[in-house]
């Protein structure tokens, strides 16, 4: 995740409900800036919007992905983005398991 992202995320949570037009005042950015990165949040399942008229009121997904999954939070992204890079510069599959489960760590560490 980039600093523009992290910042219009930074703004929404912060505010709640915000219009696009207030993001882009609050951000300093273009509109077209603006959009461009919220939908990249939204595909992230960071953020979502609702239609009141023609205005989209942006807000933070804290309660669950759009695709059953639970909510995606910024260190989600950042580490997606580091694998991919070291997949990039190594040219090998990489993955991270998270767990407080000791026998599992125990499994993993001996077939390393």
């Amino acid at each position: 995740m980039n600093n523009k992202e992290k910042e219009l995320l930074r703004i929404i949570r912060r505010d709640g409900r915000v219009k696009t037009v207030d993001i882009v005042e609050q951000a300093d950015m273009c509109k077209v800036t603006v959009l461009k990165y919220l939908n990249k949040l939204k595909d992230a399942g960071l953020v979502d919007y609702e239609l009141v008229g023609p205005t989209k009121l942006w807000y933070a997904v804290e309660d669950g992905g759009p695709r059953g999954r639970g909510p995606l939070n910024i260190l989600d992204v950042e580490i997606s983005e580091l694998l991919d890079r070291f997949e990039a510069a190594v040219g090998k599959r990489a993955f991270v398991i998270m767990t407080d489960d000791r026998d599992l760590i125990n499994i993993l560490s001996r077939r390393g």
